[in-house]
């Protein structure tokens, strides 16, 4: 039947051409929720929002277009605004009829690349799908004829394709849609999709953030779409409308990808080469007050994480273990200011994204962070004292005072010397530290190896030993 999620057709024909039969998943509607339960509640914003990029780049090369996270508008409006569902539409190629139950209605089927590397096809049927049973649905036009297909959950319990009325009173796994159907965006275009989220029954609030999402609610589809991509292509707007007041849309908010808020922000950046990965690091600026108004849009502080491709893997919230994994690459003081990318580099079949496309693996294991992290030490660290890491953090000339007359900082024993990471530390030790101040250097004074050449002094040395003022 028409409503019932299956992959036997494409198996059929391969068996039909050549008498090899493919294997077929038996319990679809038990794999599916399997692993929909690995992904997040968020990780669909991914999954769609790349099939929109998939769908227009396949135009052309390099086509100009639109992926628009909007409510659902018609929906609002013909229930008097007591209706309110998430939608995403893309100005890409659309479907047709056919094309929306192939690969709508096939767990792995995708009509681009299907693969470890590219988008697996899967991903909105298990991430999104698993969390809107009350149904995902397509609205397509391609070559100006519009379909609609609902995937749902069956109140048996199984995964498919709602049949559709259409007005002749048959019902089909589809059903024609009008000009009059087309979101905004599509109008006047031949071509396009919206698919709505439906969320788990008719009056769930789709455009609201689920419990699970603790950080920037307000704007959580923004925050969301900057921490998952590092960048997104030039030539395609991503946009995000979200908190509605009394009624009124708001405005429309292009996303960028972290890459664009880092480049604002940024205050100091290079790269370090470990044994198989590269590592980007970039220092954020001291504004500390509108980098935290900033967090409702992206990860403005502090954090680590895995690139591939031009999305981010791996990424730790602070509150467990972010913060933690930076400490573990020596950045003991000014953590909360530091962001590092890790770039594996390495040859493609030993990397491999997992099902829920949240982790990278190495070789099919967990990513060697503690290992990076102490090549990362090892290749790039300088080691101060504790009073003068804690100056160099801003501390207080009170609680430097305190912390020395103890002996002691929080989480190190007495006499324990700490890695700082502050770029302009690393090149005055490396270019003499204090000698190069001194008015008469002496012979005694530290190379490291390195040719000596004069540096301005850094800011934070006047905490650390503050200029005479003769």
């Amino acid at each position: 039947m028409p409503g019932q999620l299956s992959q036997r057709d494409h198996t059929a024909d391969a068996a039909a051409v050549d008498g090899w039969h493919e294997l077929a998943v038996a319990n679809p509607t038990f794999l599916l929720e399997r692993l929909g339960s690995e992904c997040t509640d968020v990780q669909g914003l991914r999954e769609l929002t790349v099939n929109g990029l998939d769908a227009i780049a396949a135009l052309s090369a390099r086509a100009g277009g639109r992926v628009v996270w909007d409510r659902d508008w018609l929906r609002f409006d013909a229930s008097g605004g007591r209706v309110r569902k998430l939608s995403v539409t893309d100005t890409g190629t659309g479907m047709t009829p056919e094309q929306l139950r192939k690969y709508i209605n096939q767990l792995a089927s995708s009509g681009r690349e299907q693969s470890a590397a590219a988008n697996f096809g899967v991903g909105a049927k298990i991430a999104a799908g698993s969390r809107n049973p009350h149904g995902l649905e397509y609205r397509s036009w391609h070559g100006g004829h519009g379909s609609l297909v609902c995937f749902k959950r069956h109140p048996d319990g199984r995964w498919g394709l709602e049949p559709q009325r259409w007005p002749d009173g048959r019902r089909e796994f589809w059903r024609p849609l009008g000009e009059q159907e087309k979101p905004w965006l599509l109008r006047g275009y031949d071509h396009g999709t919206q698919v709505v989220l439906l969320g788990r029954h008719e009056r769930h609030d789709t455009t609201q953030a689920a419990d699970s999402v603790t950080d920037g609610r307000r704007h959580w589809i923004t925050r969301d779409l900057n921490g998952r991509f590092l960048r997104l292509p030039e030539e395609v707007e991503v946009l995000v409308r979200e908190q509605h007041r009394r009624g009124q849309p708001a405005q429309l908010q292009r996303i960028y990808g972290e890459r664009h808020h880092l480049r604002q922000r940024a205050i100091a950046a290079g790269v370090v080469q470990l044994s198989d990965a590269i590592a980007h690091w970039r220092v954020l600026d001291e504004d500390h007050r509108t980098r935290r108004r900033e967090a409702a849009f992206w990860a403005s502080t502090g954090h680590a994480a895995a690139v591939y491709g031009d999305e981010l893997y791996d990424i730790l919230p602070q509150t467990r273990g972010g913060y933690g994994r930076l400490q573990d690459f020596g950045i003991r003081f000014g953590y909360e200011q530091v962001v590092l990318h890790l770039e594996p580099h390495v040859q493609a079949d030993r990397l491999q994204c997992n099902t829920a496309r949240m982790l990278l693996l190495l070789d099919h294991e967990p990513l060697p962070w503690a290992r990076w992290g102490e090549e990362f030490v090892d290749r790039y660290g300088v080691s101060v004292g504790l009073d003068v890491a804690a100056s160099i953090a801003g501390f207080s000339e009170d609680k430097v005072r305190e912390l020395r007359r103890a002996g002691r900082f929080p989480g190190h024993r007495a006499g324990t010397r700490v890695m700082v990471f502050v770029p302009d530390l690393v090149e005055w030790m490396r270019n003499g530290g204090e000698a190069q101040y001194d008015t008469a250097p002496t012979s005694k004074a530290p190379s490291h190896g390195i040719e000596r050449r004069r540096a301005d002094r850094p800011a934070w040395m006047d905490r650390v030993s503050p200029r005479s003022s003769a």
